[in-house]
């Protein structure tokens, strides 16, 4: 661009303008002018032209519309990149239908503007009066555009080295084979995003149930089993194929000599005396049919009384047994205690008893000084704002958002903002971005339509406003709060 273009933006009631100013040697092309005026064209900016006095302007309107440099600061995903791309081109198109020269296109990221809801680009139509000048290269410009853009890692990015083949065999490939390239591209996105997307939970892998069962081999002393085997079959066959583990050899036991057999001799069992006696004195006769009717009841040991018999021992012949059980000889340590005479002190225990060699003494640590104390570090604010995160306090709600990035944008445009005001018609689709410059925070209105608000002024579009900690901040009519704690 040459000195004297001035470019700002203004703002006006509920509209955002990029205004341009016309310098003293500048002639308009009244053609393109006319057309630009009488013509809503398709990728064109409307826009409307003023004069006060000596000065003329053309302003361009771009409400609720960002850059294409704002548009493209984080990463972009497919639609969107090639929406972009085939906008741009079809708005060259245009240009013949309406005798517009393509060097009057003002091909600048900073002078696209992009609505962020369709991805579309409007472009600036500046109809001035050049001599000479070359035409816009707009292959130069898409491979810029491709080399600085930060795609979605997330996605499938061939469709980007595709673009960038069919930009590199040739400079002066039409804009209407570049926009069927992007189209064609675009289609395939769709059709991807299109194909349902089975969920590995609604179609199982259909497995035999002879493939999750192990082989086990077949029951001992068990005959025609035709029936699956079960776990209870499985733990029985585990335990029937186990083998033993090796038990040491026992010594042979000698033969014992035969006893002969010896006759059976009686037993004298005393004889088993019924003394009815004291049934026949006490009750009479009830009283012996009530002693009768009771039921024997079993005494039960008391507990701590019960005698603890001894572990039998199995005999062996030819061993003697042993009066107790039999219990390991371990071999008991030596204790080379010295012994200690009753009452006597612990300091009167001479040195050999107490295992201390001769001529070392106990050293007494000596206390150690205490630290000294370190100095206080005093914060100001911009220690204070770069190990905070800042946050923004919505009013309505008493929400706490955290400003977790940047730049950190705010309107009720899911899909693009990174918090989304949806219960607010007032607010706009890209209102308002949060962006940081050292340890400082600004806010940059987004050429909204009802405008941003700081400390109750309204702020101008596209510029960068400081805030400070309790800054009131009104998108439309929505109110908040920065703070940084």
């Amino acid at each position: 661009m040459d000195n004297f273009v001035q470019w700002n933006y203004e703002n006006a009631n509920t509209a955002n303008f990029l205004v341009y100013t016309l310098g003293e040697n500048e002639n308009f092309d009244t053609v393109a002018l006319g057309m630009l005026l009488n013509n809503n064209i398709e990728g064109f900016l409307p826009m409307i032209y003023l004069q006060n006095d000596e000065e003329r302007y053309f302003k361009y309107n771009i409400t609720s519309k960002v850059s294409l440099k704002m548009f493209f600061e984080e990463t972009v995903n497919k639609t969107r990149f090639l929406n972009v791309i085939s906008s741009i081109c079809k708005a060259f198109e245009m240009c013949g239908e309406y005798m517009i020269e393509d060097k009057s296109i003002v091909l600048d990221v900073e002078h696209i503007f992009v609505d962020v809801s369709s991805a579309k680009a409007e472009l600036v139509c500046l109809p001035v009066l050049k001599e000479g000048g070359a035409n816009v290269n707009v292959v130069n410009f898409f491979k810029l555009l491709l080399m600085s853009t930060q795609f979605d890692p997330t996605e499938n990015c061939d469709y980007i080295a595709k673009l960038l083949n069919s930009l590199n065999k040739s400079d002066k490939m039409s804009f209407a084979e570049i926009r069927n390239i992007a189209e064609e591209l675009l289609g395939n996105v769709q059709e991807e995003e299109d194909k349902p997307v089975m969920n590995a939970m609604s179609a199982p892998q259909t497995v035999s149930a002879a493939a999750l069962i192990t082989p086990i081999a077949p029951m001992q002393n068990v005959q025609n089993v035709q029936s699956a085997p079960n776990i209870q079959n499985i733990q029985r066959t585990q335990v029937q194929n186990m083998q033993r583990p090796n038990t040491p050899n026992i010594p042979n036991i000698p033969n014992i000599p035969n006893v002969p057999n010896q006759p059976n001799q009686p037993q004298n069992v005393p004889p088993v005396i019924n003394d009815n006696s004291k049934s026949s004195h006490k009750g009479g006769l009830f009283g012996g049919l009530m002693k009768s009717g009771k039921k024997s009841k079993e005494k039960k040991p008391k507990k701590g009384k019960e005698a603890v018999q001894a572990a039998p021992q199995m005999a062996i012949p030819g061993v003697k047994a042993s009066a107790g059980p039999l219990m390991p000889n371990y071999p008991q340590p030596a204790q080379n205690v010295a012994p200690m005479a009753n009452n006597q002190p612990m300091h009167s225990i001479p040195a050999q008893q107490m295992n201390v060699q001769p001529g070392i003494t106990f050293q007494q640590s000596a206390p150690k000084a205490a630290p000294q104390q370190a100095m206080t570090t005093v914060l100001n604010k911009d220690m204070l704002s770069a190990n905070c995160t800042p946050k923004l306090y919505r009013y309505k709600t008493n929400e706490l958002i955290e400003i977790n990035k940047v730049p950190f944008r705010v309107g009720k445009e899911a899909s693009f903002v990174d918090y989304c005001i949806s219960d607010n018609t007032a607010v706009s689709r890209s209102h308002a971005n949060i962006v940081k410059r050292g340890n400082d925070y600004f806010i940059v209105d987004t050429n909204s339509t009802n405008h941003t608000y700081v400390n109750g002024a309204m702020i101008q579009s596209n510029v960068e406003i400081k805030l400070e900690e309790n800054t009131r901040i009104k998108f439309a009519n929505e109110e908040f709060e920065f703070r940084f704690f």
